[in-house]
């Protein structure tokens, strides 16, 4: 009898190779799903983003530090030199942050303020639009005003490092 069940159901399993498996895993594969909604995409392309802007500036990041490690060592620099400011650099080092987040904030409020209504027999997510009245998760919107806060205060702070060079400058 157990050859007769162990036969059938290697019978069975070989009969569903010619069928599609959506989600099935694939030897070495480390991305995501493929994904069914339009949710899953917008939040896979998100991600994918996020990533990639994450990549270049870390890169970047260790770039200038290899940079700043060899051109500023004690060897080739025997005698320290002391400066204070370079405008400019610090202006572009504060924009460059808060152009990137608002940029990030921009793709990712919508896709992540959704509702978690999901039609009955459809797989389709129902978006709301971004307005207050209809959220019905506080904690994204929470989320979205903490981030865009955070913002706003790098811009202010930028905002008051620019008029304090300014003022040294010309005064």
């Amino acid at each position: 009898m157990a050859p007769l069940i162990s036969g059938t159901s290697v019978w069975s399993q070989s009969s569903l190779e010619n069928f599609e498996i959506v989600g099935k895993p694939w030897p070495k594969g480390i991305d995501f799903q493929p994904p069914v909604t339009e949710l899953a995409r917008d939040l896979q392309w998100l991600e994918n983003c996020v990533f990639y802007i994450i990549t270049v500036i870390t890169l970047f990041v260790v770039g200038l530090l290899l940079y700043a490690t060899f051109r500023f060592s004690a060897k080739r620099n025997p005698e320290p030199a002391f400066f204070t400011h370079n405008s400019p650099l610090e202006v572009a080092w504060n924009l460059i942050p808060v152009a990137i987040l608002i940029f990030i904030g921009a793709f990712s409020v919508p896709v992540l303020i959704v509702t978690s209504k999901i039609i009955p027999g459809s797989r389709d997510v129902v978006s709301l639009p971004i307005d207050t009245k209809r959220i019905p998760n506080k904690h994204l919107l929470q989320y979205a005003i903490t981030w865009f806060s955070l913002v706003l205060v790098w811009a202010a702070m930028t905002g008051y490092l620019v008029l304090g060079i300014k003022r040294q400058t010309t005064g």
